[in-house]
């Protein structure tokens, strides 16, 4: 457990070279933070690929050591190509809860049988993930997951959207 969580807390994603590894990708024999293996794995030609989460212990641990998400989650999550959640298809939605390992990971297929896209993850409640088959205990870990999503993915807009300067108004003179 402590060489795992030494290698998660110093190896980066391969693509944004910023956020922790969060999945390994066998076929590709390369590791990525949980955005950019989701997006990264989109296309055709690597929807087949399994993206397998890296110690979830050493994972959580790390986290519960930082908060709820640092700084430079935030700051990677802006600076690497995301795409807003809510125009997430199924697809998108079981690629990012293979990311999040076990409990959330085994419900990918309730997921995508139930057509839950990523404009609908937010509107989850327990009576829905009920019905989906979700198991009580685990429903308090996928929501926070999915707070925990939505925070991410706003909290980068913001910074995308303050690290813009400001439009300049040309002035109206009067003569």
């Amino acid at each position: 457990l402590a060489q795992t969580k030494m290698a998660s807390t110093e190896e980066l994603c391969m693509h944004c070279e910023e956020a922790r590894v969060a999945v390994r990708c066998a076929s590709c024999e390369a590791s990525y933070c949980r955005s950019c293996g989701a997006v990264l794995h989109k296309a055709a030609s690597r929807k087949t690929h399994v993206l397998t989460p890296v110690e979830a212990a050493a994972v959580e641990e790390e986290e519960d050591q930082e908060g709820f998400f640092s700084d430079s989650d935030v700051d990677s999550e802006a600076t690497s190509n995301t795409q807003d959640v809510s125009s997430w298809g199924g697809g998108d939605v079981a690629a990012w809860l293979a990311t999040l390992g076990p409990p959330c990971s085994t419900y990918q297929a309730a997921f995508t049988d139930h057509h839950v896209r990523g404009r609908v993850l937010g509107l989850l409640t327990n009576a829905t993930l009920d019905r989906m088959g979700v198991a009580s205990d685990h429903q308090p870990v996928i929501l926070e997951k999915i707070a925990h999503l939505q925070i991410e993915t706003y909290s980068a807009t913001l910074r995308q959207m303050l690290a813009c300067p400001p439009r300049s108004v040309p002035s109206l003179s009067v003569s």
